[in-house]
């Protein structure tokens, strides 16, 4: 019977980890915007509300130092919601003062919303390859850096640890695509063996595709083969049943597969359009 100890990480467990890799970041970058983000709602989520203040009101310190007048009003409306301690009033204060003397910004290109929440559970997954030994420590810090980087760019493909280890050519990709499908219950397909089907790819919006990682790539019947980046991500998988009110069956798909799919949906999406 294959080990599934990885699939049913709590929530709470996947959480730790991430606050565990986010402030390795904090400790090489202390501005660094996506980790205190990240940390302010984790520890939110986690109960921990004190901790979540501490990281929020460093968070607005740094917008307030980048005379960031774009992202002041979200943090200060989270700010209003901590109580007024202090601490949270003077940093609300700096933020309302960058503010004030906003003026020349209107011209700034629009910064890519960032997605932290987006990664939470690659981070999980770089956690998990750590503790299974699949991966060195070194190597699981250079993936976090690489997964919190990407996050916060304009592209056009999952942000996942697949595509982090394939980038950096990671030369023991095919064991750890091995020990996620054995572990994570979801076999290895090869997507060069199916041809794109208009009517499948658009059971999915472009957002599952291009950044959440799902494709539906065949049926069988009225059920659904669906080809995924992470076999532990079950609240996507639970998305992707509601989205399309089908039965589907989910394949781990390797990240260079996966982005060869991609690009091929979108060559034929644009050729019907045009």
């Amino acid at each position: 019977m294959p080990d599934r100890s990885i699939s049913k990480a709590s929530s709470d467990a996947e959480l730790k980890s991430a606050i565990i890799a986010f402030e390795q970041i904090l400790d090489a970058e202390p501005n660094d915007r996506l980790a205190l983000e990240t940390l302010s709602d984790a520890y939110g989520r986690m109960g921990e509300n004190a901790k979540a203040t501490v990281y929020l009101v460093r968070l607005a310190e740094v917008v307030a130092n980048e005379q960031d007048a774009k992202t002041a009003p979200e943090i200060i409306r989270r700010l209003k919601s901590m109580g007024s301690t202090p601490e949270i009033l003077q940093a609300q204060k700096r933020l309302q003062d960058v503010m004030k003397i906003e003026s020349a910004s209107a011209a700034q290109a629009e910064v890519p919303a960032r997605r932290s929440h987006d990664i939470t559970r690659e981070v999980s997954l770089a956690w998990d390859l750590l503790q299974a030994e699949e991966i060195s420590q070194e190597e699981y810090a250079l993936i976090v850096q690489d997964l919190s980087e990407n996050s916060t760019k304009n592209i056009d493909v999952p942000v996942t640890v697949l595509h982090a280890l394939q980038d950096r050519s990671f030369k023991n990709l095919d064991r750890v695509l091995a020990f996620l499908a054995r572990t994570g219950g979801k076999p290895l397909i090869s997507l060069t063996h199916f041809e794109i089907q208009p009517d499948l790819v658009k059971l999915l919006p472009q957002e599952f595709m291009s950044h959440r990682g799902a494709i539906v790539f065949e049926k069988i019947g009225i059920d659904l083969l669906v080809a995924v980046l992470n076999p532990f991500d079950t609240e996507l998988q639970d998305e992707i049943r509601k989205v399309t009110d089908r039965r589907c069956h989910f394949y781990l798909a390797g990240a260079a597969d996966y982005d060869n799919m991609l690009t091929s949906i979108r060559k034929s999406q644009s050729s019907m359009d045009g």
